[in-house]
């Protein structure tokens, strides 16, 4: 059992909205030794609301209270110049908690208007925050058009809010944030800037991770005061403090709240090298998101305290929860993070290991209808080196990898070690070749070992192995996380599913699965809205059609990322028939950076929102292959790039739209004849420009794509 220290992170308070209000007299201007007056420098970020429901919502703010506690009061009214008090209480902002307070406040009345402020009390001082304005849900019975947008991924370093100027033109009931509101890395070059005014500093630099070497480094977030830092700098942008007090938030988490990638309590940061399994890391990047984020962990209407502390974090967490707005929508927040496994193909996976081999692939395909002679040249020769004549192999194999794994950071003694593990077994033919020919290179001719050749292996046996799935380097998030070969992973995913274990693709866990079943089964609402972190949609990348002049082995479909649902293919198609069996099911997703809208069939559309600020998935895309030694032998790569959108609408006859190269948000208008989407996108250039001051000219500039879902659950393109 993991040890936890057991100090109370956030508590959220609750306060009823009284029964009688209060006259509006909240300060004494006729003392002129008080200071009175709106004090936003001492509330840094600003004020926020979420998780509304008919009859509460969550109120949030930081105040700059010194090193103490401090003492602040929160009002609400029911008109914006807080003539109509329904509360007037004092709290304590705790220090431990980093001057955050967040209130639920009960009682109050469904499909209503509230305004806020919180006032430092400093001494005989009052200093007010910005007011803030706040909704709640209506009625289960009320059948007006719900109206909210989603959005996702917003990087801070070198990039502007930009889109949220749209949102802020609008009357939305809320906002639901789909993940990665903050990113956990200072300046990774992969994909931010490291030069611009928009940065993070940790304040606790020592207690950071430091990740990659020289001009190369960069610090990622480790300690809660790490965590911290980065709402607090996030959440300094005007813009965004704006749409917080202007609307309520509904948040779930995805990764970069914690690390890139990551599964459980594991980050990938150094993709395997070494071991990333942090719970005390895992539980700061939660308690962080719980004090800075307007979220209700628990929620209902009691009053008092309640009482939290760091062992309802990780492992312990639920975060997945649901919230219903009138008879329109309902909507369900899911959590892909906190319970999923690692990914099927390890980071560190060594390429030539055959993870299938003949004789496992000729029962499973059997038992399929397929006969392994049919199919046999899809997979990969290999040998066996503890089997006479490849024994001979091993000296030479043992001392390249040696080296390579060394170059990789690895202790000499280590690199050894791991080089003749590796070197046990079935090993693919073009692995051993490509290690071999390397060694060849390096030393002297009379040294030098012939290769396997091509007639030698025809007539070998053919198994799966990592290399048959893209993975060509000893460490790395290629043919691991990204750019896999689809046909030979359904294969392997299908394998450990099926004859392994169904927990490998389980990234809801029992229990939320559970969970998730049953709210949509026993939901009444038109629109069953789920919320996920990343898409639903699959997106492949075909490169099968000879017209296109790619050669082998790169011929072939692969899979742009099974770091989403598309790593857990069985999972995912069984969560699509249980959305199927629940008509009216709308799920919105984020994470890729890019926007699509696909038709599941029976009844399930997805819509996935592109990124806030974040790189563009195109400019990812990129850069992988602009970087990476086997991407970039790829003919004709980059053009390839600039038309992925095209073809993964031909691999993928689900998808009715695909935008990869562009900035956005997006709104939902729900009723009960039908769901309006629209996407609100600019080009993907525009997020390094500060255009806050420009708004006009920003709205100008976006480019507005309509989608409905119709009264048979279809999606049509407007």
């Amino acid at each position: 059992m993991p040890q936890f220290t057991r100090r109370k992170f956030l508590e959220v308070l609750v306060v009823s909205a009284s029964a009688t209000a209060l006259a509006g007299c909240p300060f004494d201007d006729d003392d002129d030794k008080k200071e009175n007056r709106v004090a936003p420098e001492y509330f840094p970020q600003s004020v926020a609301s979420g998780d509304p429901t008919a009859t509460s919502v969550v109120l949030w703010t930081r105040v700059n209270g010194g090193s103490g506690n401090a003492s602040v009061k929160l009002q609400v009214a029911s008109d914006s110049g807080f003539s109509t008090l329904l509360v007037d209480e004092v709290f304590t902002a705790k220090a431990s908690n980093d001057h955050c307070l967040k209130i639920r406040v009960v009682d109050l009345s469904p499909d209503t208007t509230y305004y806020y402020r919180f006032i430092y009390l400093r001494d005989d001082d009052q200093l007010r925050s910005r007011d803030g304005r706040t909704k709640t849900a209506p009625a289960a019975n009320s059948t007006r058009t719900v109206k909210f947008a989603f959005v996702s991924c917003q990087d801070y370093i070198g990039r502007y809010y930009n889109p949220y100027l749209k949102l802020l033109d609008q009357d939305l009931d809320f906002v639901v944030h789909l993940g990665d509101y903050v990113y956990e890395t200072t300046g990774d070059p992969a994909f931010q800037q490291s030069n611009s005014p928009r940065k993070v500093v940790f304040s606790d630099a020592a207690g950071a991770l430091t990740i990659g070497s020289g001009d190369e480094a960069y610090q990622s977030a480790n300690s809660l005061s790490n965590y911290r830092d980065l709402y607090k700098t996030y959440r300094s942008d005007p813009i965004l403090q704006q749409l917080h007090e202007r609307f309520p938030f509904v948040c779930i988490w995805d990764d970069h709240e914690f690390s890139d990638d990551s599964w459980g309590a594991t980050a990938t940061s150094f993709n395997g090298r070494r071991d990333e399994q942090s719970e005390t890391r895992k539980r700061n990047a939660e308690q962080a998101w719980f004090e800075f984020m307007p979220v209700d962990r628990q929620g209902g209407n009691a009053a008092g305290e309640v009482e939290v502390d760091t062992a309802a974090l990780y492992p312990n967490i639920q975060m997945y929860r649901d919230f219903r707005f009138g008879a329109n929508v309902h909507l369900v927040m899911t959590d892909f993070r906190s319970y999923r496994p690692d990914h099927l193909i390890p980071e560190e996976a060594f390429p030539g290991e055959v993870v299938l081999d003949r004789a496992t692939l000729t029962a499973f395909l059997a038992g399929q209808g397929i006969n392994y002679d049919d199919v046999k040249s899809r997979f990969s020769p290999y040998v066996d080196l503890n089997e006479e004549p490849w024994t001979g192999y091993r000296p030479a194999l043992i001392a390249a990898l040696t080296s390579a794994y060394t170059a990789e950071g690895m202790l000499p003694y280590e690199a050894g070690a791991k080089a003749r593990e590796v070197t046990q077994g079935n090993v693919a033919v073009m692995v051993i070749n490509n290690v071999l020919s390397g060694f060849n290179d390096a030393v002297p001719a009379e040294l030098r070992v012939p290769l396997i050749d091509d007639a030698t292996a025809a007539t070998l046996d053919t198994g799966l192995a990592y290399v048959t799935m893209g993975k060509t380097a000893l460490y790395g998030e290629l043919g691991s996380r990204y750019f896999v070969v689809k046909d030979s992973f359904d294969l392997y995913a299908a394998y450990r599913y099926l004859m392994e274990s169904s927990q490998t693709q389980n990234a809801y866990g029992n229990a939320q699965t559970l969970w998730l079943q049953n709210t949509l089964l026993g939901s009444t609402a038109r629109w069953k809205v789920l919320g996920s972190s990343v898409s639903y949609t699959s997106l492949v990348l075909d490169l099968t059609n000879p017209a296109l002049g790619v050669p082998a082995p790169f011929n072939q479909r692969f899979y742009l990322n099974v770091d989403h649902w598309d790593g857990f293919p069985q999972q995912q198609q069984g969560l699509l028939q249980m959305m199927r069996n629940n008509p009216g099911t709308v799920i919105i997703a984020g994470d890729i950076h890019s926007s699509y809208a696909a038709d599941h069939g029976g009844g399930v559309v997805g819509f996935t929102g592109t990124s806030v600020s974040s790189g563009s998935f195109r400019e990812l895309l990129r850069r992988s292959a602009a970087n990476d030694p086997t991407l970039s032998q790829v003919p004709g790569i980059q053009q390839l790039i600039e038309s992925v959108d095209v073809l993964m609408r031909a691999a993928n006859a689900q998808i009715q739209y695909a935008r990869s190269n562009s900035h956005g948000v997006s709104i939902v208008e729900a009723s009960s004849d039908e769901m309006l989407v629209s996407y609100f996108e600019l080009d993907e250039d525009t997020a390094t420009v500060n255009n806050y001051t420009n708004a006009a000219s920003v709205l100008a500039d976006m480019v507005e794509t309509r989608f409905r879902v119709n009264s048979s659950n279809q999606l049509e393109v407007l």
